[in-house]
């Protein structure tokens, strides 16, 4: 969805089901490191979101947040 070719956002349209504009909306709304898997990026904001959306009673504390972060991370070999 990130590469310059044409042929990539049409074929993710597609792929969606949304028009090449609505993706590249997209795209160009949300960068792309914000997308890699490992790293969570803007917690304090996912955490007010769900919590005034209901998804959760009330804001992780800290402690939460820190125990969540370490249960996302990938074994250690």
């Amino acid at each position: 969805m990130y590469s310059d070719d044409p042929a990539v956002l049409k074929h993710y349209a597609e792929y969606s089901g949304f028009p090449e504009k609505v993706v590249k909306r997209v795209r160009d709304f949300i960068p792309k490191d914000t997308m890699a898997p490992d790293r969570i990026v803007g917690m304090d904001q996912i955490i007010a979101d769900a919590s005034r959306q209901k998804f959760i009673l009330a804001p992780l504390t800290t402690e939460q947040v820190e125990e969540f972060v370490k249960s996302q991370a990938p074994p250690k070999p």
